[in-house]
């Protein structure tokens, strides 16, 4: 970075799991992101900006298992979640 310019976090994005209420994860009240991968997890698509914060961050991560199936949008993914797919983050 050039040394005249500063960056200054404006904000910090907090990410949650979402889960039906009868899903075993909801009577929990925090996971590991361990426990999330051992779950049916829908992601995000590639292109999602969501996507690549979360890459970023989890790379030290291995999942468990896969994605069951990735969408390019929040609320296809939560409305996923609600039909009982699998969880979200």
């Amino acid at each position: 970075l050039p040394p005249h310019l500063e960056f200054v976090p404006l904000v910090e994005d907090v990410y949650v799991a979402a889960c039906r209420r009868d899903h075993p994860l909801a009577r929990k009240g925090q996971i590991t992101w361990q426990d999330y991968f051992q779950q049916d997890y829908i992601g995000l698509d590639k292109v999602s900006g969501n996507r690549t914060l979360l890459d970023q961050a989890l790379g030290h991560i291995t999942p468990a298992r896969p994605c069951i199936c990735e969408t390019r949008h929040v609320t296809t993914m939560l409305g996923m979640v609600e039909a009982g797919i699998g969880i979200a983050a």
